[in-house]
């Protein structure tokens, strides 16, 4: 279901030992909730499992963005069908949602795209 186009932020979110250097309180919360949404059939599924929130826009997001929480960690991406076409209301569409390109990972308040770049 991930998909990472950013090399760096690839490279990070791949390398257990990249990933505690980069978050070393959390970095096995990091790992399990990248697992968990690896291995999720669909958005809708890994909701119904309650591991991940989707957290409510505070403004209005890019068509087809969506944010996902677990505790401090926070996954933003571009929603996408089994084909990869972008969903443009994922929250309303959360078991269509088959891909998640990831644009951003932040795990209390530091991104990983800070850290990677």
């Amino acid at each position: 279901m991930l998909t990472v186009p950013n090399a760096e932020l690839s490279a990070l979110l791949s390398s257990p030992s990249a990933l505690s250097n980069a978050w070393s309180a959390a970095c096995e919360d990091v790992k399990a909730f990248l697992q968990f949404l690896r291995k999720s059939a669909s958005l809708a599924h890994a909701l119904a499992m309650g591991i991940v929130d989707l957290v409510t826009p505070v403004m209005e997001l890019s068509p087809g963005q969506v944010v996902l929480a677990d505790g401090s960690i926070l996954l933003s991406g571009i929603a996408g069908d089994e084909a990869g076409a972008t969903i443009l209301a994922p929250y309303a569409e959360t078991a269509s949602v088959r891909q998640l390109i990831v644009t951003g990972l932040t795990v209390g308040g530091r991104s990983g795209l800070k850290m990677a770049g």
